[in-house]
């Protein structure tokens, strides 16, 4: 192998990195309609929790459903796997290369919005299995801050795949667009 093949290996690599991703494109991914949507909806679910006194009945209920949340989260991290494999089979190589060829942002661009997800889903799936191991707490406000992560985390998983949704159909438009030319 050729010095600037490995050159170029080790700058892909570095590039595909996560916390690269996070860096470079991370804010737009992160800070879009998913997450503003998610703040709203949280806060207005809990809003109607609280005045009716459904913060515990919520906190009994993720508890109860604690396994079948984390049976979702792998589910989702399988099928951002599936939406990634998809984005991949509708360019052809000579796209996916200039993809990756291309300027920093677009190489990140392509491929952190699906670790992003599958992340997400994964933090809801350690919190999810491990919930029922951590013990009561007599403290209100661990006990409030606890249950509105997970309830904002539950509801920002889903909202963030359905953003992925339209990154998939995005690339598909895209690789439509490429294929014409």
């Amino acid at each position: 192998m050729s010095k600037i093949q490995k050159s170029g290996n080790n700058e892909a690599y570095r590039r595909s990195a996560f916390w690269h991703g996070i860096l470079s494109v991370g804010p737009r991914v992160i800070f879009n309609w998913s997450l503003y949507t998610s703040l709203l909806l949280s806060a207005g679910i809990w809003v109607l929790l609280d005045n009716n006194g459904g913060i515990v009945k919520l906190h009994k209920i993720m508890i109860d459903r604690s396994v079948d949340l984390f049976s979702c989260s792998i589910g989702a991290i399988s099928m951002i796997l599936a939406a990634i494999a998809i984005a991949v089979v509708i360019y052809n190589k000579k796209d996916l290369h200039l993809i990756v060829t291309a300027d920093e942002k677009t190489a990140e661009g392509f491929v952190f919005p699906y670790r992003y997800g599958a992340t997400l889903w994964g933090v809801l799936g350690l919190v999810s299995f491990l919930s029922p191991f951590f013990p009561d707490t007599n403290n209100a406000v661990v006990f409030y801050a606890t249950n509105l992560l997970w309830l904002f985390l539950t509801v920002y998983c889903v909202l963030f795949t359905l953003y992925l949704i339209g990154e998939v159909i995005q690339h598909m438009l895209l690789s439509a667009m490429v294929e014409e030319k």
